[in-house]
């Protein structure tokens, strides 16, 4: 498999773009509170609500900055489409440096944020995300990256022209995506394989917004034999290994009630699922979306970052003469940020390795940000 990819270094266009929106915005750039940083931020949603609601009060009053932030948008977008090592070592005029800094460092940022906070196996990354929600501003940013990605259509993600063509009302959408429930699902069907276990299950949010389950059992069970899995938007997903003593087993994951949007109170037992001896055959690690059109779908194995390379394994079906794969990685909560192009060999008996370079600020090990990967063609 081949490592080269297609997209080239920035052209012409986007040049002609940063200079428009340079030689427009003298004042703009000079000012304290509508910068450079603050526009990119804005444009990838990055910025708190207050700092947000300045930038779009400018933008109603000033005709001017409406003009440049449209350029810019187009800009951020020529950075997005182009793998992120060629972006981080591109090097032109000023002006070109101004915004392209300003870019890689939000990249930089969320996937600082998801390699420190977020190294565990995914069974646990779930627990760890609802934590690094709570910690920080670029922690919260981070799993709202993440949780967005995964369960929003990616093509209503990927761009943030959107903002433009709704008149500046990307605060107000972005509150109204963090007020949506996330739809946990009452079907259970995870349980039959430890029914012979399991008298009873209790699932309760608590107000303080914890997430404990309990199950009483009708027999002992080994310690680490019990599994417990959620079923969100029609996806099974890895919860965590429940706390197995005696005739009962336990679990606590805290503010992951709330992270869910779950009211306080009882659950319907149906809506976690516990499997006995392993994770349930089903169950998704929902890090990856997969778009591919030919209808066969990549067997892939878990993200792992090595010498600042991340590096995913899987078995591909692609008949006679292979394709065309593009993966993004998942880096704002309204941008996807292609890290490389892979040529997939046909019929291969052996796993394949697609392997791109990542920001200087990921740490070796597991890695848990959302990735897309799609089949071009």
């Amino acid at each position: 498999m081949n490592e080269e990819t297609e997209a080239g270094s920035l052209g012409k266009d986007a040049l002609e773009l940063l200079e428009a929106v340079s030689s427009t915005a003298p004042s703009l750039l000079q000012s304290s509170e509508l910068n450079a940083k603050v526009l990119v931020s804005y444009i990838a949603g990055t910025l708190e609500p207050s700092v947000s609601e300045t930038v779009e009060r400018a933008a109603v009053d000033d005709s001017g900055i409406r003009r440049r932030l449209v350029n810019l948008v187009q800009v951020i977008e020529r950075f997005k489409q182009v793998p992120f090592h060629e972006v981080e070592t591109e090097s032109n005029a000023k002006p070109m440096d101004l915004f392209r800094k300003e870019w890689v460092r939000i990249v930089e940022v969320h996937v600082d944020q998801v390699t420190r906070c977020l190294r565990g196996i995914p069974p646990t990354r779930w627990v760890s995300l609802a934590q690094m929600a709570k910690s920080r501003h670029e922690g919260s940013v981070a799993a709202k990256t993440i949780w967005r990605a995964l369960f929003v259509d990616p093509n209503e993600s990927r761009s943030a022209a959107g903002l433009i063509r709704l008149g500046f009302g990307y605060r107000r959408s972005i509150t109204a995506i963090e007020a949506a429930p996330f739809g946990l699902n009452d079907d259970g069907q995870w349980t039959n394989d430890a029914s012979d276990f399991i008298k009873s299950v209790e699932s309760i949010v608590t107000l303080a917004g914890d997430l404990n389950i309990d199950a009483a059992l009708h027999k002992p069970l080994k310690p680490g034999s019990l599994f417990a899995s959620f079923t969100l938007n029609g996806r099974t997903l890895a919860l965590a290994e429940m706390e197995v003593r005696d005739e009962s087993a336990h679990l606590r994951l805290e503010s992951m009630g709330a992270f869910l949007k779950l009211a306080p109170g009882p659950l319907n037992p149906e809506a976690i699922s516990l499997s006995l001896g392993s994770w349930p055959e089903k169950c998704e690690i929902a890090q990856i979306v997969v778009e591919s059109h030919s209808g066969s779908q990549p067997q892939l194995g878990l993200p792992n970052v090595r010498n600042g390379v991340l590096e995913i394994s899987g078995y591909f079906d692609e008949g006679e003469v292979g394709a065309r794969w593009e993966l993004s990685l998942a880096v704002s909560p309204n941008s996807w940020q292609v890290l490389g192009q892979f040529d997939i060999n046909g019929v291969v008996e052996r796993p394949q390795v697609i392997k791109a370079r990542m920001p200087k600020t990921a740490l070796d090990g597991p890695f848990g940000g959302a990735l897309l990967l799609k089949r071009l063609g």
